[in-house]
């Protein structure tokens, strides 16, 4: 590529291109370039509008998560021009509802008091003049010439020497008094509107009985040992299990196999000796399911005696079957070990009504009967 190519721009990289996405190449070239799926991978040659080329798969990137594009994802839309136009109505329709004010000769007080100093992030509005003047106001909101130096000084731009400072005071201004009325607004949110009001309550509440149920239950209910043992020693009898079966449930491809498997069992040969053996010219000859099971675990162990060694052949869909019981385990609690999902799920349970019990008798419970039969009521209509 050095030598050779006609891209004079990436000839001095050896024809390395910037790293690209969709709709930045000619279609063409998009195509084959994404379809090389290992780097390393090199295309065939092919023809784009400007030329020929060879394509290699240098490095290709996941897409990436939300998370690691949710500060780009905000900012294209904060660019964008709907967004803005949006901003402006919102601004727009605040400042008639909230009857707001600004004093031209004030700011422009405030403008002559900032040097340039203030482009170079060293202004300071220790010193300033007139900081009680009322610089812009609405609704019951004043806000002065101090208000908003000191603004300044706090958000001064960081060497911003090239640009104009009336240019960035009127930036400056606009984005405070902006800020301003956004702010007020959020304040009064719930006032204005009880639907939201409604809806944040039920959103902090919600929130705030999540935080209280992960301290008081489920975080309890994990890192509490000691009483999770003692809850456990108390209810184990709650925690059984049945009789249990060592069992391998054998299904052959006929009567002759089925013996030899129930042969082999007898004299002790595992389940990989018997597929192994049986199966040498095919898969299907035997299939063998071992484990420790329940008798309801499993079909093949219901409605039949169950005693160790091999039962009677029976053949069903043209195999022949039979199972073959190694040792049975008597009924017995299961240990913790064996049942801390539903231990875990039980003490929780437990701690989260005795949680209750203890809100009930510290707090008295007042219950309205007109007002809960009118949002029965009300609850029976929307249904």
């Amino acid at each position: 590529a050095r030598v050779y190519s006609e891209d004079k721009s990436t000839a001095v990289r050896g024809g390395e291109l910037p790293e690209f996405g969709i709709n930045k190449m000619f279609p063409e070239f998009e195509e084959v370039a994404f379809a090389l799926e290992n780097p390393g991978d090199y295309s065939k040659p092919f023809k784009t509008p400007i030329g020929w080329h060879i394509v290699k798969l240098i490095e290709k990137k996941p897409i990436p998560s939300f998370t690691e594009i949710k500060g780009q994802i905000k900012n294209s839309v904060e660019r964008d021009s709907r967004s803005q136009q949006s901003h402006e109505s919102v601004i727009k329709r605040l400042k008639l509802e909230y009857d707001y004010k600004e004093y031209p000769k004030v700011r422009k007080m405030a403008y002559d008091q900032v040097g340039d100093s203030y482009l170079q992030g060293k202004f300071s509005a220790d010193k300033a003049r007139n900081k009680d003047k009322v610089l812009l106001e609405f609704a019951d909101q004043q806000f002065t010439v101090g208000d908003f130096l000191f603004y300044l000084e706090d958000n001064a731009p960081r060497n911003a020497q090239n640009s104009s400072l009336n240019a960035e005071l009127r930036k400056a201004y606009e984005k405070y008094s902006e800020a301003q009325l956004i702010d007020y607004e959020k304040a009064h949110l719930e006032e204005k509107y009880p639907e939201f009001r409604m809806l944040s309550r039920e959103y902090y509440e919600g929130i705030l009985l999540f935080d209280l149920t992960e301290k008081k239950v489920w975080k309890k209910s994990v890192t509490d040992t000691t009483g999770l043992k003692q809850f456990y020693e108390t209810h184990k009898t709650d925690y059984m299990w049945d009789t249990r079966y060592n069992v391998a449930i054998v299904k052959a491809a006929d009567k002759k196999i089925a013996k030899k498997a129930g042969k082999m069992f007898k004299k002790g040969a595992t389940v990989e000796e018997v597929e192994q053996k049986l199966n040498e010219d095919s898969e299907l000859n035997v299939q063998i399911e071992d484990g420790l099971f329940e008798a309801e675990d499993k079909k093949e162990l219901m409605n039949r005696e169950l005693k160790t060694g091999m039962s009677d052949i029976t053949v069903e869909d043209g195999r022949h079957n039979f199972i073959y019981i190694r040792s049975v385990e008597q009924a017995r609690p299961k240990t913790l070990e064996e049942a801390r999902g539903l231990v875990i799920s039980d003490y929780q349970n437990y701690l989260e009504k005795e949680w209750i019990a203890e809100l009930k008798q510290r707090y008295t419970v007042e219950m309205d009967p007109k007002v809960l039969e009118k949002v029965m009521q009300v609850l029976e209509q929307q249904g």
